[in-house]
């Protein structure tokens, strides 16, 4: 199956949630999949991320993953597009 990003940021606001608060969630949630703290999410982020949780996805559900939540099609996530998706 596929997923889109609502369905991915779901996922992560679950596993990130505990007692925080929105603003807490997307902010730890932001720094999960920012791997390589350049403060944008790339597909290489995302794909790093899915690696390491076992979840299994394609380039093209990765490209996207990315391209739904572009806003500005800069072909990167910032955090003003992760806290609108």
């Amino acid at each position: 199956g596929s997923i889109d990003f609502d369905e991915f940021c779901s996922m992560m606001r679950q596993h990130v949630a505990g007692d925080a608060t929105p603003q807490e969630i997307e902010k730890e949630m932001f720094k999960i999949l920012d791997k390589d703290t350049d403060t944008f999410i790339t597909a290489a982020d995302l794909k790093a991320f899915c690696s390491e949780m076992a979840i299994m996805v394609t380039d093209a559900q990765i490209a996207s993953l990315v391209q739904e939540a572009d806003l500005n099609g800069d072909g990167k996530i910032d955090a003003g597009e992760l806290h609108n998706a």
